[in-house]
């Protein structure tokens, strides 16, 4: 397995693997992550993810097997008030493992180069929301996230 630093060429696989994540949602809740058709997904992720991939202020990882992209991580750069001692974290926007290649550490070896970058900067602090019934809690758990707020949502 290799990880590096992706750029605009790794897109298509990008979208790929994210789509088999966000699709994948709709078991948790179908109203809360209901989204627009397939190809209107990816047509959006495409551009959103292009445009982050230039900005310094986000960083995204990919995990490949034979030149296949198998994983990856997304994360934001932000800032927290001054009152803080610990003023700027790392956001995890997206992780993705496909699911044939979930179970052999491909998550854990993302999140360590993403901690090795972190540190380069001065970060030392990541967060990330999850869903309640998300199995990859799990994961999380195993790599040392632990819960520290409650995301609460209300329909109106």
């Amino acid at each position: 397995m290799k990880i590096w630093e992706a750029t605009e060429i790794d897109l298509t696989q990008m979208i790929d693997i994210w789509w088999e994540m966000q699709s994948s949602h709709d078991n948790y809740d179908p109203k809360y992550y209901q989204t627009r058709s397939e190809n209107e997904c990816r047509g959006l992720a495409r551009k959103y993810f292009k445009e982050f991939l230039l900005d310094k202020n986000h960083l995204f990882l990919v995990a490949g097997v034979s030149e296949k992209i198998v994983g990856m991580i997304h994360l934001q750069i932000l800032i927290k008030p001054p009152v803080y001692r610990a003023q700027r974290y790392a956001l995890i926007q997206d992780v993705v493992v496909t699911q044939s290649y979930q179970n052999r550490g491909i998550f854990k070896a993302l999140l360590d180069h993403a901690k090795d970058r972190l540190r380069l900067e001065n970060i030392n602090l990541m967060e990330l929301l999850v869903d309640e019934n998300n199995p990859a809690i799990k994961a999380y758990g195993q790599v040392g996230f632990t819960t520290r707020q409650r995301l609460m949502i209300k329909w109106f």
